[in-house]
């Protein structure tokens, strides 16, 4: 027994070091010091596209703390965000003076999450990539949206749907099994 709560206790310390280290690793600010009050930068993220899942994230990433940008060119969908998110504007992402004008090129992050409108999604990725944002995420509906998507230039595509049933494919499969993904 002393070797199984000796293996805890050293988990449960790795894991509250863990949680004290904090890094941002996209601005390369970290906080190791327990006593340093050093602030981490806030991420700016740009949230294009405010479906289900668009706004889900983009409250999310409000509430945890970042600056965030939603985008959509649905006025009833602006309307219901404005109130959750530093900035909420209307207008078409494939525009590309639209998106200069609001100055996207400052953000850290984009994530196009723009699910029904392929076309406008592969558009707005280029203009985000043309503008310069740093860091772009896509959703994806398909394996071969996910391909396209990053062939012109996205960093990283997501696919919600198919991500949520692995991760519940697991959970369900292996009920015993803490998942840290």
């Amino acid at each position: 027994w002393s070797i199984i709560l000796g293996f805890v206790i050293f988990f449960f310390k790795q894991k509250t070091a863990y949680e004290i280290y904090q890094c941002d690793w996209s601005s390369d600010v970290c906080s190791s010091d327990l006593d340093d009050k050093q602030e981490l930068a806030v991420q700016k993220v740009a949230v294009v596209g405010l479906g289900r899942f668009g706004m889900s994230l983009a409250r999310h990433l409000d509430a945890n703390g970042a600056q965030v940008m939603a985008i959509d060119r649905s006025t009833a969908l602006i309307n219901e965000i404005k109130d959750d998110v530093d900035v909420a504007i209307r207008l078409d992402s494939t525009d590309e003076a639209a998106l200069k004008s609001q100055e996207l090129d400052q953000v850290d992050v984009c994530v196009v999450a723009i699910g029904e409108n392929f076309e406008a999604a592969l558009l707005t990725t280029v203009i985000a990539k043309k503008l310069g944002v740093p860091r772009i995420i896509c959703r994806a509906q398909s394996a071969f949206h996910a391909e396209l998507f990053l062939r012109i230039g996205a960093d990283d595509v997501i696919r919600p749907e198919t991500q949520a049933g692995d991760h519940l494919g697991r959970k369900l499969a292996t009920p015993h099994q803490i998942d840290f993904r």
